[in-house]
């Protein structure tokens, strides 16, 4: 019976008033009348302080009801043949995904497994799309895949295909998907953004979903086959999600969750043109996308969600807008989005890899998707296709103060050269908001020698959701998974901790961009960040590296109080890095692609290692990073520890087959002048950097000591 069911819609609605459901949909339906935000004053669109972001949401007012919700009962009550006549009268308007999916090119091919064998997540159960569908199948297991199922994500390719070949068995059975989860999720009385749980109704699920459903109705009043029954049915579920998202309040204007709410809003309303209420949300969608497109963009062209991967996301929804025609309510788009790509090109690796900062996946871009998406910077196109295609960008560093970002290259090769032979530093200077920041304030990754040294910890994925006044929730977690709380924590990342505790990112003031300086100067490149933590201790970190030779951590902490503090210096290497052997304090590593030698030596006295470790379960995860979504990989983690209320903590990694013995390592003038020096066999380097004027200077010497005064190794 239930391959009959799902090949006639009508039958499915049947079904669902025999179970008592529909009987329900129509009682609440008619009951629901959500509201609609009364209009506000718009934020500002540039130049936001510090934490508007988040503000963004919090100042929308109350629930009050907008056009559509104010004349629902008479746009509900419009008859399947107007509807049908309506929708006819234009052209039909192919699906636009608004998110980057496999399977949208619309071969039906592509759709026979999921229509006959369900949905199966990777790793996961299958889910069979045959109605009745289990929409909690992942509720209380899984997040994301329960936040997935509500957004119709397993209907994406079905949908693609109705849109480009019609297909009636394919219509038909996504009409059956859709038509179930109708039934089963009438609007809420009182909806939040948070779905209540369910995410039936969350806030970026509606979003996403209108544009499918939006889809699926045009395609369904062009098929005569189609029942009355089931265009109503679809057209005041269309209703509801359109009541949903006029209303400020459900809107989550300071997220990327908002743009791709106005997004769908806009997709679905231009379809109908001919309802004077529903028509009017285009306008609402678009004043909304541009105030948020600058808002959600620093004017250097960064995200402010601390995520390359997100600033991936977001860019190409708005490409997918443009392309569509739906941008033109955003004066000097093209060249706002020219400076975000070429701000995109700072944050891919030699190795063509997105630097995972943040809740960022390790993927890669190919030209192919350049050209799909229209995107035109050369620097980009460079970065992403190692040289073979584009223009380098002339600088080698390039630090984006409002941001919070710098990123320092030794250079950008092109073939004959092989691109993964350059090296790459990037600090993490950013919080604008909560939104995907991870407790990383000045954290570090580092990729030369052709492979990630220094690494970060990954996104892993969204499980678990932690209790509302938890000792999770206070810390800045909004998630309860073991894994996901890890990655997120202070300690998973290449950072300094302060008592063993996580930087702390609610209940306190974001503070923007704590970027300081960056250069180079006589071949030597550096970066200065500063940031403070509760109130009383100043942290300033300089990184000063050499290109293929070494890097160098120096981390100063200050409590403005006297009080004493224990400092640790983490440090995650790259998955191919392996550990080899301690020698004291410090220690060797050997870098798996290349047979290299790599040292991390701390060049202060009163460091103490804290024996490295990898892959470690108890008494806490350590020495993970999570390339992918739910997948932990076991890296080796080190740290080195220092007390006292002034404390200065400095590391060392050089490649070489000789480590380095550190040269006078608690010498300095004073604190605003840095100055290192270390020995390998008879040659002796020394760093000095003064940071006393506007502008550090940075000098550095490599000499060759006499033979009379070099010391037994």
């Amino acid at each position: 019976m239930g391959v009959d069911l799902w090949r006639d819609p009508v039958q499915c609605a049947a079904m669902l008033r025999l179970r008592g459901i529909w009987i329900l949909l129509i009682g609440l339906a008619a009951a629901a009348i959500c509201a609609s935000a009364a209009p506000a004053a718009d934020p500002p669109v540039g130049g936001l302080r510090t934490g508007a972001l988040e503000k963004l949401s919090s100042d929308r007012g109350r629930l009050v009801a907008g056009p559509v919700a104010r004349s629902q009962h008479s746009i509900k009550a419009i008859d399947a043949a107007t509807l049908r006549r309506q929708m006819i009268a234009r052209p039909f308007t192919p699906y636009l995904s608004l998110l980057k999916y496999s399977g949208v090119d619309g071969s039906v091919d592509r759709v026979v497994k999921s229509m006959r064998e369900g949905w199966q997540p990777k790793g996961e159960r299958v889910v069979s799309l045959t109605p009745p569908v289990d929409w909690s199948a992942f509720r209380d297991s899984n997040r994301s895949l329960n936040y997935q199922l509500h957004c119709w994500d397993p209907l994406v390719p079905l949908v693609a295909a109705v849109s480009k070949s019609h297909d009636a068995e394919v219509l038909r059975f996504s009409l059956a998907v859709a038509l179930d989860w109708i039934a089963q999720h009438p609007l809420p009385s009182n909806p939040t953004r948070d779905g209540s749980g369910s995410f039936a109704w969350y806030d970026m699920a509606v979003g996403l979903r209108i544009t499918r459903l939006a889809t699926l109705f045009d395609a369904a009043c062009r098929d005569s086959t189609v029942s009355d029954e089931t265009i109503v049915l679809l057209w005041r579920s269309l209703v509801d999600h359109f009541i949903y998202l006029e209303n400020d309040k459900l809107i989550a204007f300071h997220s990327n969750h908002g743009i791709f709410q106005a997004a769908g809003q806009l997709a679905a309303a231009r379809l109908f043109s001919w309802q004077p209420e529903i028509h009017a949300a285009v306008r609402q969608a678009e004043q909304r996308l541009q105030q948020m497109f600058r808002a959600h963009f620093t004017d250097e062209g960064v995200h402010r969600e601390h995520s390359p991967g997100y600033q991936l996301a977001v860019m190409r929804t708005f490409s997918n807008l443009h392309r569509a025609g739906l941008l033109s309510c955003i004066a000097g788009f093209d060249e706002e989005f020219l400076k975000m790509q070429n701000a995109f090109a700072w944050m891919v690796q030699p190795d063509g890899y997105l630097l995972n900062f943040g809740d960022t996946d390790q993927v890669t871009l190919t030209s192919a998707e350049l050209d799909e998406e229209g995107w035109t910077s050369a620097s980009l196109r460079f970065a992403v296709t190692e040289g073979r295609q584009g223009t380098a960008p002339v600088q080698k560093t390039c630090g984006f103060k409002a941001s919070g970002f710098v990123a320092l290259r030794s250079d950008w090769p092109a073939p004959p050269d092989n691109a993964v032979n350059a090296s790459y530093l990037a600090m993490q200077c950013a919080f604008h908001s909560r939104a995907h920041k991870h407790a990383d304030d000045l954290s570090i990754a580092w990729f030369d020698h052709g492979q990630t040294i220094l690494c970060d910890a990954g996104r892993y994925g969204y499980l678990g959701k932690s209790a509302a006044g938890s000792e999770l929730r206070r810390d800045g977690f909004f998630y309860s998974d073991p894994n996901r709380v890890f990655v997120e924590s202070t300690r998973a990342h290449c950072t300094v901790q302060v008592d063993d505790k996580n930087h702390r990112r609610i209940g306190v003031e974001p503070f923007g961009s704590a970027l300081r300086s960056w250069g180079e100067q006589e071949g030597i490149q550096f970066a200065i960040g500063s940031v403070i933590y509760d109130k009383s201790v100043h942290h300033r970190r300089l990184v000063v590296t050499r290109p293929h030779e070494w890097l160098l951590v120096v981390d100063d902490i200050a409590d403005d109080g006297g009080a004493p503090h224990d400092i640790r210096q983490w440090f995650q290497m790259g998955p191919e890095v392996k550990f080899e052997a301690t020698r004291g304090q410090s220690v060797g590593f050997r870098l798996a692609n290349r047979n290299q030698q790599l040292w991390a030596v701390p060049l202060e006295s009163a460091m103490t290692l804290t024996p490295p470790v990898r892959g470690q379960t108890e008494p806490r995860l350590q020495g993970w990073w999570s390339p992918s979504a739910l997948k932990m990989e076991p890296i080796w983690s080190l740290n080195w520890r220092a007390e006292g209320s002034n404390v200065r903590v400095a590391a060392l990694f050089a490649f070489g087959d000789q480590m380095p013995a550190p040269i006078d390592p608690d010498t300095r003038a004073e604190r605003d002048v840095i100055s290192y020096g270390w020995r390998r066999g008879d040659r002796v380097e020394r760093v000095l950097v003064d940071l006393r004027h506007a502008e550090p200077e940075v000098t550095h010497s490599s000499t060759q000591m006499p033979a009379t005064s070099r010391p037994a190794d």
